[in-house]
């Protein structure tokens, strides 16, 4: 949940269908796998010192070495990605905001850029000086937010009328269609009709 102060709770104006989750810190996992559940009803996702690889975090290195050489042993054979956090969010639709501290020790910037080398282009990265806790009172933090939000917003307006746009030409060629359709059926039968006979005519026109 957005602190009070972040844009995120501004009065932007969006439409319905536009959809997005935020999340910070431990909240990104909660994040990356809503998304990936829903797929395509989010439009983005913003992400506030977002986390990659759990299993490489300065926490998880620091418990490993409580058990000695066995802990560091045990937590070199495991996955760097057990929930593959990485894997879903690049195989998403979504856009994506990522906001980290440039001297966060808590979740080390690389985690961040991992997260958007695998998203590529349809992610944006903002590096802002500061730690891992109180970036959104960073005046470049609320103006990354306030820019995504609106991108985003003007994507899916722009989708959703050019979806709106096909259903109507499609729904004008199906008028076209009965029209012209039922026209030549009423003529070409019932002229038949008169001329040859009211039962070949009925037969051959309602047909």
């Amino acid at each position: 949940r957005p602190p009070p102060t972040c844009p995120a709770r501004s009065q932007i104006s969006l439409p319905l269908a536009c959809r997005r989750i935020c999340a910070r810190s431990l909240g990104s996992l909660c994040a990356i796998e809503a998304a990936h559940a829903a797929g395509d009803a989010v439009s983005g996702i913003i992400l506030d010192g977002g986390i990659a690889q759990l299993l490489r975090l300065p926490i998880a290195i620091e418990l490993a070495t409580l058990f000695g050489q066995r802990g560091t042993q045990m937590l070199a054979s495991l996955p760097t990605d057990p929930l593959r956090l990485v894997e879903k969010l690049a195989l998403g639709p979504w856009r994506v905001l990522l906001l980290h501290g440039e001297d966060d020790i808590v979740v080390p910037l690389a985690q961040a850029r991992a997260l958007h080398e695998a998203c590529g282009e349809r992610s944006t990265l903002c590096v802002i000086a500061g730690g891992h806790n109180g970036l959104c009172e960073e005046r470049k933090y609320q103006e990354a937010v306030e820019t995504f939000l609106q991108s985003v917003a003007e994507e899916k307006e722009a989708l959703l009328r050019n979806v709106a746009g096909e259903r109507g030409e499609r729904d004008g060629r199906k008028s076209l269609d009965r029209t012209v359709g039922g026209g030549v059926g009423c003529e070409v039968g019932c002229g038949v009709g008169c001329e040859v006979g009211c039962g070949v005519g009925c037969e051959v026109g309602c047909g």
